[in-house]
């Protein structure tokens, strides 16, 4: 729980200072060396809401798709899914990703537990993630805006589900300044 409580002072820092404080946080504490899932879910969340903010993260989301690597296949909670695919994302790990699609795809057809939530909220939840690290804001805000209301049931605490808002809202914004890109690029 050590490792939590840096994240949430981390959020805080976030919202009051910025980024840079944040980042700090996650260098000393949170990025340092995190070994269980919780500890890399919390890795996540963060650096992708630094992401989300345009912070130039460099090689930390590469040691975090390290570290999520063996566990692409896992797919045991669609909470824990949604978090390596950030990871995958964000470090461009596209093979990865697809690992983690596949499995989902497969967890689906189990009809077992967390196969479900995964149809429901997590498989379309990691593909707009996808989406949003390839560029294709549309797509991901067109599928996180999709996501049913029992959404909130996938796992986690408000202020960690939080992020699947928080990246539909930086797409969107990303999609229409695209979008007006491409029309002054016409006109």
């Amino acid at each position: 729980m050590t490792l939590h409580h840096w994240w949430h002072l981390a959020l805080f820092e976030l919202e009051a200072e910025g980024g840079q404080r944040a980042l700090d946080i996650y260098d000393q504490h949170i990025g340092a060396d995190p070994q269980a899932i919780s500890d890399l879910i919390d890795a996540s969340a963060l650096l992708w809401r630094l992401h989300l903010r345009g912070m130039e993260l460099g090689g930390r989301w590469r040691a975090l798709a390290e570290r999520w690597a063996p566990h692409a296949e896992d797919v045991y909670c669609a909470f824990s899914d949604l978090h390596a695919m950030m990871a995958f994302a964000g470090a461009q790990r596209w093979h990865l990703a697809q690992v983690l699609l596949a499995a989902q795809s497969r967890r689906i057809l189990e009809r077992g537990s967390n196969s479900d939530m995964t149809r429901l909220v997590g498989l379309p939840a990691c593909r707009a993630l996808q989406a949003f690290g390839h560029g294709d804001y549309s797509t991901a805000e067109n599928l996180l805006s999709r996501l049913p209301p029992l959404a909130h049931r996938v796992g986690g605490s408000q202020a960690q589900r939080d992020v699947l808002e928080l990246t539909r809202v930086a797409a969107s914004r990303l999609s229409l300044r695209q979008f007006f890109r491409e029309e002054l690029r016409v006109a």
